[in-house]
């Protein structure tokens, strides 16, 4: 990061997601709102045979192996490389209610939430290849965000987790795990996200959950904090092969914690939002880059 700049304008608003490393002419990915597809490289140059119209497009699109997908009417998008261009086609997958929020991707599952008053979390293994197979599972009442996907002892989970506060860990077979549903108490407006065998959770009034499959359950309020425009964002950032997590609520502060919800040394810092995590300066710690309420960008040492 040296302070410039390179900016492109586009016909609407959009959502950008980075490309799969390897991808061929470009390294961050823009979806219109009206479905049109761009690929720039690092310095906005728009890769070859792009834009591409998407026809349907409905929801924030998602990165799965070296493929775009883009949640569209009755299934899914797919544009990925071949030797001399790029292929669209779609999958085939039903749902019988809105996608608001990007599809979560773990090796070969990717999982969305299908929002309804009765709506349903949809597990997809093999996403628009031969051998692919949908677990559909029921939820009852509204739900915020996307499902979170996590490995313990070479199985993978599902949890995601309602308004009203129903955690639900479901196994790669749609099956409810050993002591789930389970009730959390609060109004979540924002949905978990799990690692290292822990789900994290964040409802209305602050109070921060960290669940484990076994059911034990840890909590902590963070001080004067709400949190209707909530983000948890999980990261590695000091190199102990565990995730460190970050809390923002409604205020502009950014809260770090690590997987005991022991808050993190110089945290909280001024931010709002997701944060990202870079060595700005060469030293090989990476700084904390947050945007702010003020619209401001700022990156703080992390001790």
């Amino acid at each position: 990061l040296t302070g410039s700049s390179d900016r492109t304008q586009l016909p609407s608003s959009a959502h950008i997601v980075s490309a799969a490393k390897g991808t061929k002419n470009g390294t961050v990915w823009a979806v219109t709102t009206g479905g049109d597809v761009y690929l720039f490289d690092d310095n906005l140059k728009l890769a070859p045979d792009f834009p591409v119209h998407i026809e349907g497009a409905t929801a924030i699109p998602c990165v799965y192996k070296n493929k775009l997908i883009v949640p569209a009417e009755e299934g899914f998008a797919v544009l990925e490389s071949t030797s001399t261009s790029w292929k669209l086609s779609k999958a085939q997958v039903e749902y019988n209610g809105n996608i608001l929020s990007a599809p979560t991707v773990q090796d070969n599952v990717v999982c969305f939430y299908s929002k309804k008053l009765l709506g349903s979390v949809i597990m997809v293994k093999n996403l628009g290849e031969i051998g692919q197979t949908v677990q559909t599972v029921p939820v009852a009442g509204i739900a915020f965000g996307s499902p979170a996907l996590f490995t313990q002892k070479k199985n993978v989970y599902t949890a995601f987790i309602t308004q009203a506060g129903q955690l639900h860990v479901w196994d790669a077979n749609g099956q409810e795990a050993k002591g789930f549903p389970m009730q959390l108490e609060g109004v979540f407006y924002a949905n978990v996200v799990a690692s290292d065998g822990s789900i994290y959770a964040l409802n209305e009034d602050g109070v921060l959950y960290s669940v484990s499959l076994s059911g034990t359950i840890t909590s902590v309020q963070i001080p004067n904090t709400r949190a209707q425009e909530a983000t948890l964002t999980l990261a590695e950032i000091n190199k102990d092969k565990t995730n460190e997590l970050f809390v923002s609520g409604d205020s502009d502060s950014l809260y770090g914690f690590d997987s005991n919800l022991e808050l993190l040394g110089g945290f909280p810092v001024a931010g709002h939002g997701m944060p990202v995590f870079y060595d700005i300066n060469g030293n090989g710690k990476p700084e904390c880059i947050v945007p702010s309420l003020s619209k401001t960008l700022g990156a703080w040492r992390i001790n």
